[in-house]
Order: C-alpha cells, then structure tokens, then sequence
C-alpha cells in the first residue's frame, strides 16, 4: 500500500521471525495527522479522492498551508497526481 500524500510506503515494518509485521506509521506528517484522526487531513483525503481538477487543486491548497514543509511537490509527487487524478 502507498501513502495517498507522497506515494511511499506507510509502515515501519519489524521482523517476528516468521514475517515483517507493520509496526508504526513512520510517513509524510499529513498520514500521521490522518491516522490520528486529524480534521484537515481527512478534509484534503476527501478532496482527493472527488478526483475533479478543483477539489484537488483545493486539497494541495491546504496541504501546502497546513502540512507541507518541504520545497514544492518534485517531478515524481506531481507525476504521481497526475496520475491519481486521472484514475479517479
């Protein structure tokens, strides 16, 4: 499973000898926020998901004012949009 924010992987994972069992959200702050059960971050899940061009424009809006801390979206984030739009 991808992170629905920056597309990695969720989960720290730690191995029990049989298996790696998900132990910990270890992700972009926006996932934890989500999994904590964060207003704004279940507002930007669900403009996400719409899937229209202007609920997701809306939802970077937010993500960029509320959570985003780093420098804007690279090439793979963007693409990885793009895409998720797209499929919606």
């Amino acid at each position: 499973m991808d992170c629905i924010f920056c597309g990695r992987d969720p989960y720290h994972y730690e191995d029990v000898g049989v298996c790696s069992v998900a132990v910990a959200v270890n992700c972009c702050e926006t996932m934890c926020a989500l999994v904590q059960g964060d207003k704004k971050a279940k507002q930007i899940l669900r403009l996400r998901q719409r899937g229209t061009p202007r609920s997701v424009s809306r939802a970077n809006k937010i993500w960029y004012d509320g959570f985003y801390e780093g420098p804007i979206a690279d090439k793979e984030q963007r693409k990885y949009w793009a895409n998720v739009a797209s499929t919606a």
